[in-house]
């Protein structure tokens, strides 16, 4: 049904059921008007606009689902609220998109937390020379996340950046066995000579990884990966004695200085799982027939 409604001051406001559309933007008006609150009941759908002043007439379909005798309560000012019929607002969403733009600052993200599987030649099994690092599987983790970001953005689906953080290895060993700060466990594991418990061995990485990462249309879905390097900050050795002592040892621990690798992360949100190899032996200087390298993955959180 068809009605025609002329309008004075009451035609700009009912612009309002126009901003939908992106042929119309409304501009700001005072916050201090006072304004008045009118209820129209609709028997149809459709309604003709006319400006008393320009002649000109829209016609205006509304829809209300699942209701008859709809009605819209629409606000009513003195002010005359002008329409502007340009594109302006398509044009400014358009301008908020993510295009090409440069990547840097200070972050707290990508926060991992995930079990650390050493290994030698494809196998779990501590054995040989490397028997003294017969470790809890449970209690054995990886900790780590990044502050530091710098990269390039090049549209919404694709951006690559390097970044630095800090990682930790937790390695909860089984053997009643304590080491020398200043050398290698290999040539330095001697036996405690007591019970002691919840003996860990921790090395303290700078991480510094390289990523490409993709994310589908909709943002939520993201896929990365890259190449990781890190430098040793320190190593430790935690345990308790009998007598309750808790004792705390900090150095190399024959840790290698440099280590390097490759990693990949697969999310849906702010949540997602990541796995990380790294190519060389976690000690320095170690046996040539030791091997042993270091494998973690987890959950993954702020990618």
């Amino acid at each position: 049904m068809k009605k025609a409604i002329k309008i004075k001051s009451f035609f700009f406001v009912a612009g309002l059921l126009l901003a939908g559309s992106p042929a119309f933007s409304m501009s700001e008006f005072s916050a201090q008007d006072t304004l008045k609150t009118q209820k129209i009941k609709l028997p149809g759908d459709t309604i003709i606009i006319e400006d008393i002043k320009t002649g000109e007439k829209r016609k205006i379909k509304i829809i209300l689902p699942g209701q008859d005798d709809g009605i819209i309560t629409v606000q009513k000012s003195d002010r005359v609220i002008n329409l502007d019929t340009t594109d302006k607002k398509q044009n400014k969403s358009v301008s908020k998109s993510k295009g090409p733009k440069p990547i840097f600052g200070i972050t707290f993200s990508r926060i991992d937390l995930g079990l650390t599987k050493p290994m030698v030649d494809g196998s779990f099994k501590m054995a040989g020379e490397n028997e003294i690092f017969n470790y809890r599987p449970g209690k054995t983790v990886n900790f780590g996340f990044d502050v530091l970001q710098a990269g390039y953005r090049f549209n919404r689906n694709f951006k690559i950046y390097a970044s630095a953080g800090f990682d930790w290895t937790y390695i909860r060993l089984r053997k009643d066995l304590i080491f020398d700060p200043e050398g290698s466990p290999y040539t330095t594991a001697q036996p405690a000579g007591e019970d002691i418990s919840k003996n860990r061995l921790t090395s303290t990485y700078m991480r510094l990884p390289l990523t490409f990462e993709f994310r589908s249309a909709d943002q939520r879905t993201k896929i990365a990966f890259g190449p990781m390097t890190g430098f040793l900050l320190k190593g430790t050795q935690r345990f308790r004695q009998e007598n309750g002592d808790r004792v705390k040892k900090k150095g190399e621990f024959g840790y290698a200085p440099f280590q390097y690798g490759a990693f990949a992360r697969f999310g849906v949100g702010n949540m997602g799982i990541y796995g990380k190899y790294y190519f060389n032996d976690m000690f320095d200087n170690s046996p040539a027939n030791a091997g042993l390298k270091n494998l973690t993955f987890g959950l993954t959180l702020g990618f």
